[in-house]
């Protein structure tokens, strides 16, 4: 249920910035829908679909707009433009009435020019479509001024704020927060989306994390950026939570698929896939698997992206595709031999990985690795702790497949 909170704003709060209903014409830019190079791993809750109900808003995070992915390759340029074009499409294809930042807009908090007149211009753009653009602040754009509401009037924060969307739908916002997290949370009015970008205890994996997901109320969906891996989870059996991943690839080492959220007006949420650059990323441990690639493997790589259709009306800026490829460092002369074996008009990263950072193809090392998971367990909780002998019992597990379930129904999954 909505619950109305007199600290905030109806639909009217965004009427100035462009919510009204949309006005007819096609979008600037027309983009077919992308076929999937790349098996995408579902999480059982994560099915792309069609929409069957009204959707009312577009929801992503991590565009980190900037001109480059990475500074010391400047001719791979374009990508973060290039997503947000998309997704500006995409928001007018749906006819939605809101598209929603969940942070880290910016790569910078200290933005190129360049970068700050797309962003401008993009925002223009959806005004001009009658859509109205809200967002909260992740860490890498979070300023004194939010650049968004610096560079345009038409931006709406949606930090501490609550919009009741079409249908009645309520969902308010939180930026990045770097302490006092507990209380900005408790602060909030209960909603029924809440949209914000942080590290949660639950996803961490023993990393350095900011806060629990227990802080919401019970019955909501957590619409949270920062970490560049698109899943879904139900926390602790009730809460939904969605991490929908960046716009497109900001580390080799992140997943080659991106996507965007279409939220209808029961609040269902619905994954939509990104186009990009043509994108493969190749594990090379030893000799014959590189002699392999090269020989037959990198035929049939372009035989995929050309069969899917990957790389049909592309932008020229983002029309050259990526070749990453990890090797192990004691294979010699890797780079050079691919350079030889691809065409000029691809991208290349060739990184070499430590030999010891590779799985021994052994009997005795799963049983090493298992073992170590074990002690860093104990490490990390108590064997008091009610969750200690279901983790550990899952790590001894011979049939880890059996076990993942045995634990997720255990916990109502």
């Amino acid at each position: 249920m909505v619950q109305n909170s007199p600290r905030a704003p109806n639909v009217r709060g965004l009427a100035k910035a462009g919510a009204g209903p949309k006005v007819s014409g096609k979008a600037r830019l027309h983009l077919k829908p992308r076929a999937r190079a790349r098996p995408v791993e579902e999480d059982a809750a994560v099915v792309s679909q069609t929409p069957k109900e009204k959707v009312v808003a577009l929801l992503f995070s991590d565009a980190h707009l900037s001109p480059y992915i990475w500074p010391q390759r400047r001719e791979i340029a374009g990508d973060a433009y290039f997503a947000m074009e998309h997704i500006a499409a995409a928001a007018a294809e749906y006819d939605v009435k809101y598209v929603i930042s969940a942070g880290d807009l910016l790569d910078d908090s200290e933005p190129d020019p360049h970068t700050v007149r797309k962003l401008r211009l993009w925002i223009d753009a959806l005004y001009d479509q009658k859509i109205a653009f809200a967002y909260v602040e992740g860490n890498h754009d979070k300023q004194l001024c939010a650049w968004p509401k610096a560079v345009s009037g038409k931006a709406f924060h949606l930090h501490k704020e609550m919009v009741i969307l079409e249908g009645g739908l309520s969902i308010t916002g939180l930026d990045y927060q770097s302490e006092g997290l507990v209380q900005a949370v408790s602060a909030l009015p209960d909603s029924d989306v809440f949209v914000c970008h942080q590290m949660w205890e639950e996803l961490s994996r023993g990393g350095n994390s900011d806060g629990s997901i227990m802080l919401f109320p019970r019955d909501c969906t957590i619409f949270s950026g920062d970490i560049h891996v698109n899943f879904e989870r139900n926390v602790k059996g009730y809460r939904k939570f969605i991490s929908p991943g960046a716009t497109h690839m900001r580390k080799i080492d992140e997943p080659l698929t991106y996507y965007f959220y279409l939220l209808t007006e029961k609040g269902t949420m619905i994954r939509k896939q990104l186009r990009s650059r043509p994108l493969h990323r190749e594990i090379i441990e030893n000799q014959a698997q590189l002699d392999q690639f090269i020989e037959e493997g990198w035929d049939v790589v372009k035989a995929d992206w050309k069969a899917n259709g990957e790389l049909d009306d592309l932008p020229a800026v983002v029309s050259q595709p990526l070749l990453i490829v990890r090797y192990a460092a004691s294979i010699e002369h890797v780079k050079s031999r691919l350079v030889k074996a691809v065409e000029a008009d691809i991208h290349l990263i060739a990184k070499p990985i430590p030999e010891q950072d590779f799985a021994r193809d052994t009997d005795e090392a799963p049983v090493k690795v298992m073992a170590n998971l074990v002690d860093y367990l104990a490490n990390r909780l108590p064997k008091t702790d009610k969750r200690y002998e279901k983790v550990a019992a899952l790590l001894a597990a011979k049939d880890k497949q059996a076990a993942v379930a045995k634990l997720r129904e255990s916990y109502g999954l």
